[in-house]
């Protein structure tokens, strides 16, 4: 059964966001991910995350699907204009990609190419829906294609945003734009997730809850410090000042046990400790 057909039967699913080597070196990550291909039901592949260069998540997607594993190829808006981006998920198409998740990305600035000039030709939300066009058969200017695509397409939501109107709506463009699923931004308040997913219910599309692992006291900090709409409540810092790692795994088991009614499936991102998913998780 395929990530797509176990939402659609209901299955609670789990994603691991995987990133791509800086090099290519794409077998160190495959050793490091191949134990949990029965455990989890899609590999997100980051594009170019914290605008750093690193191999391209069409290269390691491609790589992992040639190795029976199915993946979600994050695209962001940011590197490409329209017709580099229409390309390239034709040519995902062709190489074995079926799921893809649109992110406008982080900005150049921020990055290890901080000069970079960046594109924003389309933001996410209109690359959707040229996305939906492809599987239709057409280009974003109409022209028909030979051969279409069938993507399973995927939106990010964010359930910090206050007032929660505002990404409702957002959500719901994405969703007439064909996004099928959803994956949140990272969750630390699990009591204004569950508000948030009470009323994106009304919409019935899958939504993906994200869990990260905090690995340190230091890490906490630096989420609040650097990752836009990312909210480490000061109870968390002080408990990872005093656990540690373990900290971390607690604090991790708690929201997700909270949480587990309240959701279609478990996005988790670890900072590329693949091995902890098992031991949160114990799937």
């Amino acid at each position: 059964m395929t990530f797509k057909e176990k939402l659609e039967n209901k299955k609670f699913v789990y994603t691991i966001e995987v990133s791509p080597p800086k090099g290519t070196d794409a077998e160190s990550v495959y050793s490091k991910i191949k134990h949990l291909k029965d455990k989890v039901d899609a590999f997100n592949i980051t594009d170019s995350q914290g605008a750093i260069v690193k191999m391209g998540a069409l290269g390691l997607g491609k790589y992992l699907v040639d190795r029976n594993l199915e993946v979600i190829l994050q695209m962001t808006t940011r590197d490409r204009n329209r017709i580099a981006l229409q390309q390239d998920l034709l040519s995902g198409w062709c190489l074995g990609i079926r799921n893809v998740l649109f992110i406008t990305g982080d900005h150049p600035k921020i990055g290890d190419h901080p000069q970079a000039k960046p594109v924003f030709d389309l933001d996410s939300i209109e690359l959707m829906r040229v996305a939906t066009l492809l599987n239709e058969g057409t280009d974003m200017m109409g022209n028909p294609l030979s051969g279409k695509t069938q993507f399973f397409i995927g939106g990010a939501v964010n359930p910090n945003i206050e007032p929660v109107d505002i990404e409702l709506r957002r959500m719901e463009q994405k969703i007439k734009n064909g996004a099928k699923f959803f994956q949140t931004q990272i969750i630390f308040d699990a009591k204004k997730y569950i508000k948030f997913y009470k009323h994106a219910k009304e919409f019935k599309v899958p939504i993906i809850a994200g869990l990260f692992l905090l690995k340190s006291y230091k890490n906490a900090l630096f989420l609040n410090k650097h990752i836009p709409g990312v909210r480490v409540s000061q109870e968390i810092i002080d408990r990872m000042r005093q656990e540690g790692q373990d900290g971390g795994i607690k604090i991790l088991k708690e929201i997700f046990e909270e949480i587990r009614p309240f959701c279609e499936g478990i996005h988790f991102m670890s900072m590329e400790n693949y091995s902890a998913f098992e031991r949160v998780f114990s799937v």
